[in-house]
């Protein structure tokens, strides 16, 4: 299914997406894309949103060989917060499968208590494949959360996945901010994180930020671009290898060290430009 899409929402309790906004357990959605805007509005205190490009809520089903350029905005009233908020480039909230999928849409927001926000997901419990986000995640307000450029805050296993956008944080208040993960408390294998990190000068409060993610627990044979752009008091360098340049624009770097197949059946990658792989169509 190929859908170009407008959405606006302003409902507490929401479940947002270009395709669908809650997907139940045991089914599939595959080989479908979404594009145009998913933009929600806070009107109300109190309240959690799942906001995603394609899926805002994936609970126990798989997600396979699916994409979303939508871009994701959020916009609040002056006087009204929520209380939790998982917004991703694909997927909002993800407890279940997703495989050989990816989001290219930036995501910008303001306003939260907590939550995740990522390039690819909001918050994952489950587990991701051979996917990658290269949309910007882009963060203001003065409250706080977890963000990502691929994922805000995982607890599922992540394994042979990528991010290139840049996370750009002005929150006077984040709990934690990573090139890749925000928040980390799984199994994150075989990845890497190209990205720009950006911390505001206005930063009061208790966090940790990293060019891949603050947590370097369960994180196995991964990397970060040598070249990102760094900046923000209290960014460190503690998690993922720095590689340079020059060696992300050969395939040997994809196979050899992250151990990615490019000779994948029906979702082969190849190397675009002599920077990031994507999947062939």
């Amino acid at each position: 299914m190929n859908i170009l899409i407008k959405v606006d929402c302003a409902s507490p309790d929401s479940y947002v997406g270009g395709l669908v906004g809650f997907v139940d357990e045991y089914c599939e959605i595959a080989k479908s894309h979404s594009g145009g805007t998913v933009r929600s509005k806070y009107l109300f205190d109190q309240y959690t949103q799942y906001i995603g490009g394609l899926i805002g809520y994936n609970r126990r089903s798989s997600v396979v060989e699916c994409s979303s350029a939508c871009e994701v905005t959020t916009t609040s009233y002056p006087d009204k917060k929520t209380i939790e908020s998982y917004i991703g480039g694909l997927i909002g909230f993800n407890y279940g499968d997703v495989s050989f999928s990816y989001a290219t849409g930036s995501i910008s927001l303001q306003t939260l208590i907590r939550g995740g926000i990522g390039g690819l997901v909001g918050k994952s419990s489950g587990t991701i494949n051979n996917c990658y986000a290269q949309g910007n995640v882009v963060a203001k307000g003065d409250t706080s959360g977890f963000f990502g450029g691929f994922v805000g805050d995982n607890s599922g296993q992540i394994v042979n996945c990528y991010a290139s956008g840049n996370v750009s944080c002005v929150y006077k208040q984040p709990i934690g901010i990573g090139g890749f993960a925000g928040n980390h408390e799984g199994e994150i294998k075989n990845c890497l994180a190209y990205g720009d990190v950006a911390l505001g000068t206005n930063v009061s409060y208790y966090y940790n930020a990293d060019a891949f993610c603050p947590d370097n627990s369960n994180i196995n044979n991964c990397y970060r671009a040598e070249y990102q752009k760094i900046s923000g008091e209290g960014i460190g360098f503690a998690v993922g290898t720095a590689v340079l340049e020059s060696e992300l624009n050969t395939v040997d770097f994809y196979t050899e060290k992250l151990q990615w197949n490019f000779d994948l059946d029906y979702s082969q990658l190849d190397v675009v430009n002599g920077k990031y792989p994507v999947f062939k169509q």
